[in-house]
């Protein structure tokens, strides 16, 4: 991949975070939210993949961006936990004022934060490097390093906080793929070597099992002056039930973690 094309990427990729951006204020729709906080990765992604490579500028999202992001990903979870909550028709009052209040202070902050400035600043420092050119070899190291990761934490008997470091390395590979299989001629030999609908399907059970984490952390340690126990009973119920199907999900995912790895590994050898 030439210099050219890796600017013109790193520069497509920052005008689609930056029409996402302009559509979340005022609405905050979940959509709007969601294409927002997916334009990000895939950015940081990229990135990610580029500092790998020795010789290569060392790029970062700037902090205005990374607290956009940040933000976003707070109302995109306190809607996933009100919708996941309601769904199972659980009544908690407290709970879910909790849930308003932060977003309410998230949204303000987005609107106060958020300026078509931190896009344009973001995109200067994107696209204001010299970059050398990237090879398949480089790929190959990268799914290496990667596949070496997280099988290191894999191999370690991993907590949840481990799980979620795992699910960031996955994450990477799935956008470093499709962008490698839709934009780098010659490098679909080392593609092959990631059997990409094991990845796609991994990644999205890590990524159930990650919100699964979060919601059962919050509640475990939730408490309200006005919740009143009927709430706290109901609650305690729910954490009962979802934490027994969250240790099979997460014995099943690091099984599909373990066998995914080893295919990855011994194809690239």
């Amino acid at each position: 991949m030439q210099s050219a094309k890796i600017h013109k990427l790193l520069e497509k990729d920052v005008q689609k975070v930056a029409k996402a951006a302009s559509c979340v204020a005022p609405n905050f729709k979940a959509d709007d939210i969601h294409a927002f906080r997916v334009g990000i990765k895939k950015l940081r992604a990229f990135i990610y993949f580029i500092n790998s490579v020795k010789g290569q500028p060392q790029l970062k999202l700037t902090k205005k961006i990374h607290r956009l992001y940040n933000i976003a990903g707070t109302l995109r979870d306190a809607h996933l936990k009100y919708e996941t909550l309601t769904e199972r028709e659980l009544i908690l009052p407290q709970y879910y004022a909790n849930l308003s209040v932060v977003v309410l202070r998230n949204k303000a902050e987005w609107q106060k934060l958020y300026s078509k400035q931190i896009m344009k600043k973001l995109l200067e420092q994107m696209t204001d490097n010299l970059f050398v050119q990237l090879t398949p070899t480089d790929l190959a190291n990268f799914y290496a390093q990667q596949v070496k990761r997280i099988k290191k934490i894999n191999n370690d008997v991993p907590d949840d906080e481990h799980v979620h470091k795992m699910r960031k390395l996955i994450k990477h590979m799935v956008y470093i793929t499709a962008l490698a299989k839709k934009k780098w001629e010659g490098a679909e030999e080392v593609i092959a070597c990631v059997p990409y609908g094991q990845l796609i399907d991994i990644s999205n059970l890590v990524g159930n099992f990650n919100d699964g984490s979060i919601l059962l952390y919050e509640l475990s340690s939730f408490s309200s002056m006005g919740m009143q126990q009927q709430e706290a009973i109901a609650m305690a119920r729910y954490v009962d039930e979802a934490r027994a199907r969250h240790k099979a999900l997460r014995k099943d995912l690091l099984r599909q973690i373990g066998e995914f790895v080893d295919v990855v590994e011994e194809r690239l050898a």
